[in-house]
């Protein structure tokens, strides 16, 4: 059986694409952060402060659950990175050794 193994193309646009949506995920979390919904004074309010609250946490964990998803995803491709990083650096150690 043969086995699909995409080019290296389609790997570097895959992670440009999830870098991006990482980034866009996080943009928006901050904001939803900062943004909390805020009570009012009147008699009626507090319902309607609470259906804002409510509404305000669902979006949190909706972006929340989208980030750590994209951050699931980019596992693979970072590890990848950082094993070829400490590749090249052993083998710059081990030239420096040589010397």
């Amino acid at each position: 059986m043969f086995k699909y193994e995409p080019s290296a193309g389609v790997l570097d646009e895959l992670y440009q694409r999830l870098l991006i949506e990482r980034q866009a995920a996080e943009k928006e979390l901050h904001k939803l952060m900062r943004e909390a919904p805020t009570a009012g004074f009147g008699v009626y309010d507090e319902e309607e402060f609470r259906k804002e609250q409510t509404d305000h946490e669902k979006w949190i964990a909706i972006v929340d659950t989208k980030l750590m998803f994209v951050r699931s995803l980019l596992g693979p491709f970072e590890t990848q990175a950082r094993d070829e990083w400490e590749r090249y650096q052993k083998r710059a150690c081990d030239r420096m050794m040589r010397l």
